[in-house]
């Protein structure tokens, strides 16, 4: 009897290292088994909603009039705003200037300067749609050379000019981003003669680069 129970007890002291051995393999091919869930990674915390910001790039601003004449300029602009309330009102100035060469039929060239408010409705974020409108004045000079006999001449007038409109920005960079498009229509009133006005409907359509500073 005292046979049988040392050859047990032999037999149970050489299975244990056996046992710890496979308890250790199943751990390293199971990880999960023994490790715990991996902590959740921190959420990157929201950009800052910047003091102040610029932006510039191309436009295409397309001129009509109610003659009939329409003309699709291309040119620049540059704007910049304040924050006023944190975080969904700032106030903005915006110029611009656009240009067509028509040789005979002449030289445009139109620029505008205007300010007002300006909206994020859903506040800031990495995407951030926005609307505004802008009220101030426009210059246009066009250019005609001699042709046929007519000597050289230049028409040009100044008018009264607003706008409306909005836009999509996307910030990946803390001062850095992007204007990815923005839409405005608006209007002028240039060679108006006495109550009579000849009158445009003003289109433009903005892509550009923007940076902004400081924190609100």
């Amino acid at each position: 009897m005292k046979k049988w129970i040392w050859l047990l007890s032999l037999v149970v002291l050489l299975a244990i290292p056996s046992f710890a051995q496979d308890q250790t393999d199943s751990s390293q091919q199971n990880p999960a088994a023994t490790d715990q869930e991996p902590a959740p990674k921190p959420k990157k915390p929201p950009l800052p909603t910047p003091k102040a910001e610029i932006s510039a790039g191309y436009t295409l601003h397309k001129l009509d009039f109610t003659s009939g004449n329409n003309l699709n300029l291309s040119g620049w602009y540059f704007s910049g705003e304040y924050n006023l309330l944190r975080r969904w009102l700032a106030v903005e100035g915006d110029l611009s200037g656009a240009y067509e060469f028509q040789g005979v039929s002449g030289d445009t060239s139109l620029y505008t300067a205007m300010v007002g408010p300006k909206v994020y409705p859903f506040k800031r974020h990495m995407i951030n749609p926005y609307l505004h409108v802008m009220f101030g004045e426009g210059y246009v000079r066009i250019s005609f050379p001699p042709y046929a006999g007519f000597p050289a001449f230049v028409r040009s007038d100044t008018a009264h000019a607003w706008q409306g409109g909005g836009g999509l920005e996307m910030y990946r960079w803390e001062h850095l981003g992007i204007r990815l498009v923005e839409f405005d229509y608006g209007g002028t009133n240039f060679f108006k003669a006495g109550n009579s006005s000849v009158g445009q409907t003003n289109y433009r359509v903005s892509i550009g680069l923007t940076y902004r500073w400081g924190e609100k």
